[in-house]
């Protein structure tokens, strides 16, 4: 019977509890820079697979940056939390991983064009008994322009430029092995965004990647220097 509930829930709230799925998308960073700092999202995407026909959450992961080389900076996050299952109200706990790089490809005073690839995954273990797991995964690749400022003795950059986006999701219901897969249609969209470096340390980040609805990120960071 709980089982029967659970199902019927499922196919009424129209939303499943889908978890996040991380883009750090950005420039390369300073050569020997290392950023560490809790980044904040928020997905929204419609799906083609009935009933489902939108996707939404929200969530926050610890990510961190290194500028590995001149031209190259390296990206991860992860993290492990427990949540609630808005469809089930049941608990979960969340398992989430990404990495990924930045390379510029052309560079001069001000201006900066480079490309961006991120790969992430998320698993959803239902601790409650019910068996609802659910995993993601999203590819991200784009190519953008930056253009830098210095404020004041601060540091801005603002860039923008075309993404391509390929998001999965998967519902494991009561522990099959054959999971209900969501898929949304849109796959190429724009992104855009800034980040700035005050007083040396303190790394902002904020930006949005528009396809159907515009995918909100915001980041704070702690930044270093380490010796070559």
């Amino acid at each position: 019977m709980k089982r029967l509930v659970a199902l019927a829930i499922f196919l009424l709230a129209g939303v499943p509890a889908v978890p996040s799925r991380a883009q750090i998308v950005s420039p390369p960073i300073e050569r020997h820079a290392v950023e560490f700092g809790l980044m904040y999202k928020w997905f929204d995407r419609d799906v083609k697979l009935p009933p489902i026909s939108e996707v939404k959450w929200e969530v926050a992961t610890f990510y961190g940056r290194y500028g590995a080389f001149d031209r190259v900076t390296f990206s991860a996050e992860g993290g492990v939390w427990n949540v609630d299952n808005p469809d089930f109200h049941s608990p979960y706990r969340r398992y989430t991983m990404g990495g990924g790089l930045s390379v510029s490809a052309l560079r001069t005073a001000k201006w900066d064009v480079s490309a961006s690839a991120y790969y992430q995954t998320v698993w959803d273990n239902d601790v409650s008994g019910l068996d609802f797991d659910k995993r993601t995964r999203g590819f991200n690749a784009g190519a953008m322009a930056s253009r830098s400022f210095a404020p004041v003795n601060q540091y801005l950059r603002l860039w923008a430029g075309p993404m391509y986006v390929d998001d999965l999701a998967e519902n494991y219901l009561w522990g099959s092995s054959e999971p209900v897969r969501h898929e949304p249609e849109t796959h190429w969209g724009v992104a855009t965004g800034l980040e700035t470096v005050l007083w040396k340390h303190v790394s902002g980040l904020a930006y949005a990647i528009f396809l159907e609805n515009p995918q909100w990120r915001v980041g704070l960071a702690w930044r270093v220097e380490v010796a070559p």
